[in-house]
């Protein structure tokens, strides 16, 4: 005589444990290595539960398999999906994996789709049942959810594993169905992770996943042109991303003025005649402080990219020329340098003056301070286009300077 597992897909609600009681079999026992349909359910067979059970093959990072079923009228509910991001193996066996079919509600399968790509699944068991329970949504409910979490929890372990620089948490999003993310991003989408984006520069590689600088093993080709000032409409005022700035600076922060400016009361003016800021009873400057400026103005961008939002926060230049006590010529590493290991306050707490004289109060209780982890130089002799147009889009913001 057969025997059912009846402990799978359980849900704990409150003190109570409630399981799907699953006494009917499918055996499938086939591979699929793209993706596919397939019609095993007898249609006119109401079932209240739906489970598969099988193994797969990961050929890449970015592998990815998901099991749904369909009813012919738009119900569709997925059994299970995975991603490298989810399992450290690349060979795994699973078992009556049911996130969002543990209970359902005299539902009629019609088809199983397997979506695959870059992997192979075999599903050995396709397991049913049809018990009913009062509580079928609910459970069905819960059931989703804490599949979710699990995800969560493997999305945040990937990220700390490969030290990568964006953060996952529960969103509106992630809380969502299969078949409502899908009506955004269509049937066959693979997140990766980003339904849990809560914040940074999301990726799921590192750099050690390129053979070399700028020689990725997933990308060849590039777009036409790329700029950062007009990424997803940043620079247009229809755009949920426009950042208001009329002069279209978009993800990075607008120029300023290094040098040829007056200093009068406690404030640099650019733009501004020698005769201008005499009559004034100013003090005109000059500084070749452009190792300073680039820097700086790199780290705003990075901070607005990192944040996925307009924050413009407006750094102190002064700061860096006060603290390396050097307003001529001088190389951007000393300004990552300061951002590295004390950080960089906001400009309001001490401003650029193109000159020495105001460093008296180097600003010990700002407003805001901005650090960074590291810092990476490339030689002008061995770094080609191709590298720089890959650090643009893959890192942000970057320094040119020879």
């Amino acid at each position: 005589m057969k025997k059912f597992l009846f402990v799978l897909c359980a849900i704990i609600i409150g003190l109570s444990a409630h399981a799907q009681n699953f006494n009917k079999e499918i055996n499938l026992n086939t591979g699929f290595s793209k993706t596919v349909a397939i019609n095993p359910f007898n249609a006119k067979e109401a079932i209240t539960g739906i489970a598969v059970s099988g193994n797969i093959t990961f050929y890449s990072d970015t592998s990815f398999v998901r099991i749904i079923v369909n009813d012919g009228n738009d119900n569709v509910y997925m059994l299970y999906e995975t991603y490298p991001m989810l399992t450290i193996e690349k060979r795994f066996d699973f078992e009556y994996e049911c996130e969002e079919t543990s209970f359902l509600n005299d539902y009629f399968p019609v088809e199983l789709q397997i979506l695959v790509r870059d992997a192979k699944v075999s599903i050995s068991k396709i397991s049913l049942s049809n018990e009913k329970n009062a509580k079928a949504k609910e459970l069905n409910q819960a059931k989703r959810l804490e599949s979710n979490r699990s995800k969560l929890a493997a999305v945040q372990e990937y990220i700390k594993r490969k030290g990568l620089i964006w953060t996952a948490d529960e969103t509106d999003f992630s809380k969502m169905s299969y078949s409502s993310k899908a009506k955004y991003w269509g049937n066959g989408y693979a997140s990766f992770g980003f339904e849990y984006y809560a914040g940074g520069i999301y990726s799921i590689f590192t750099p050690s996943d390129f053979t070399r600088v700028g020689t990725p093993s997933i990308c060849h080709n590039f777009v036409d042109n790329f700029d950062w000032r007009n990424r997803h409409g940043a620079n247009n005022p229809t755009s949920p991303y426009y950042d208001g700035d009329i002069n279209g600076s978009g993800w990075v922060t607008p120029v300023v003025c290094q040098g040829g400016g007056c200093w009068y009361n406690n404030h640099y003016y650019c733009n501004t005649s020698q005769n201008t800021c005499a009559s004034w009873g100013g003090i005109w400057q000059e500084a070749a402080t452009c190792w300073i400026f680039g820097p700086v103005a790199q780290i705003e961008a990075l901070v607005n990219l990192y944040y996925n939002q307009h924050l413009d926060v407006k750094l102190s230049e002064q700061y860096v020329a006060c603290r390396s006590n050097n307003i001529n010529a001088g190389s951007p590493a000393t300004a990552l340098n300061y951002f590295k290991n004390e950080g960089v306050p906001d400009d309001n707490c001490l401003t650029y003056s193109a000159s020495l004289d105001n460093c008296v109060d180097l600003c010990t209780n700002p407003a805001e301070r901005i650090w960074i982890n590291s810092w990476s130089s490339y030689s002008h002799t061995t770094v080609t286009h191709d590298d720089i147009k890959r650090l643009l889009i893959q890192k942000g913001a970057i320094v040119n300077w020879r």
